[in-house]
């Protein structure tokens, strides 16, 4: 081996390690997206769900207002209903996105620190082939700093 052929190997080495280390985090990146992506295509389901049945309540509710406006019925009781009613549809909405964009972050946190540790492992496991390398540089009379 020669000094150029040593430098070479060092430099190598740190080029994988750079290189290990960025597709590391982008695999790992492609599964928060897929985990953020799920989690949003349930949250729309949930939404839907929930929006179609405060959708049938409402339209209860305001046939029930116009026939008891026919009847000349309790006009202010029938229109609060309705107004409830609009009221408990935003809140589902309100209540569900909230829960489910509090579980989405535990799903990224858990993501992120499972990337952390996937970047950790292989940074750790290419710093012990550079240091290798580092080490073949002082056959040469190449001192490292150490």
């Amino acid at each position: 081996a020669t000094v150029e052929s040593s430098v070479r190997k060092v430099a190598d080495d740190v080029t994988a390690l750079a290189n290990n280390a960025r597709s590391t985090i982008e695999k790992d990146m492609e599964g928060v997206a897929d985990a953020v992506s799920e989690s949003m295509d349930e949250v729309v389901g949930k939404v839907q769900d929930a929006v179609e049945e405060d959708i049938k309540e409402i339209q209860d509710a305001v046939e029930n207002a116009q026939s008891v406006i026919q009847d000349q019925g309790d006009v202010v009781a029938a229109v609060s209903d309705v107004t409830q009613a609009v009221a408990k549809g935003a809140e589902d909405v309100r209540s569900i996105v909230s829960e489910e964009v509090e579980d989405l972050g535990d799903v990224v946190v858990d993501k992120l620190d499972g990337m952390v540790g996937d970047v950790q492992d292989s940074v750790e496991a290419d710093l012990k082939e550079v240091q290798k390398s580092v080490d073949g540089l002082e056959d040469f009379g190449l001192e490292s700093d150490e």
